[in-house]
């Protein structure tokens, strides 16, 4: 389903963190850019999707600044709007991206 990958990780033992960052390419040069933190205790994640020009088709993240929505902190931006959504998983993101490019026309 993709074509590269570029995954980092780092260890904060201090703060008792890992940090994962990390770009996926996929056939149609569209991509997906994520971070996730992850503690003992929470884990903060964002995971946007971009098309073969850089423009978002959609991001999930829990970053608090959208109270007002249904399940806060977890939410998904599509174009404009936000809505709420549920928490998200690399691998369930990924799955969305595959569904998505198998309904996306060919150029």
């Amino acid at each position: 389903m993709f074509e590269e990958e570029r995954i980092d990780y780092e260890f904060d033992e201090e703060d008792d963190t890992l940090f994962v960052t990390g770009t996926i390419f996929f056939h149609d040069e569209s991509r997906l850019v994520f971070k996730e933190s992850v503690t003992e205790t929470a884990i903060r994640y964002g995971f946007q999707y971009l098309d073969s020009t850089g423009a978002p088709i959609f991001r999930y993240d829990n970053t608090p600044h959208h109270p007002h929505l249904e399940n806060f902190p977890y939410h998904k931006h599509v174009g404009s709007s936000v809505e709420p959504a549920a928490t998200v998983t690399l691998h369930q993101v990924l799955t969305e991206i595959e569904k998505y490019l198998l309904n996306t026309p060919n150029d």
